[in-house]
């Protein structure tokens, strides 16, 4: 059983979730259903508690998962929710330009991390 979190003192929780799709109108069977990646969709709910902002996450994820249609040039396809996989308590107040995010790189030495980094250009 994994540890509780401690409640936001803010009321703010970043969720985690996995999402994937399946191929309507195809076999369950069938290769092509291996072909596809599953996203991992990161979002920010407002809860009174640890378990209600696990239950908001659920439901943002669920909104989403629906058919389809022609979203694979011209197949349909079923959004499917496999599970919230991360469930944090905010500890600072949420403003605009808030950091709130951080991932640890493992092995990448900080000169070494240039990869990672995007250009403003990048984004239209």
């Amino acid at each position: 059983m994994q540890q509780q979190p401690n409640p936001s003192p803010f009321g703010w929780y970043l969720g985690t979730y996995i999402v994937g799709f399946n191929l309507a109108d195809v076999d369950e069977q069938h290769d092509l259903h291996d072909e596809f990646d599953g996203w991992e969709v990161s979002v920010m709910v407002r809860a009174d508690n640890c378990r209600q902002a696990f239950e908001r996450i659920e439901q943002v994820a669920l909104r989403d998962t629906r058919r389809y249609v022609g979203e694979l040039d011209g197949i349909t396809v079923d959004w499917e929710f496999k599970g919230v996989t991360e469930m944090d308590p905010m500890y600072k107040p949420v403003h605009e330009n808030t950091d709130i995010v951080y991932v640890e790189h493992d092995r990448v030495k900080l000169k070494d991390q240039e990869y990672l980094v995007c250009d403003k250009h990048d984004y239209k």
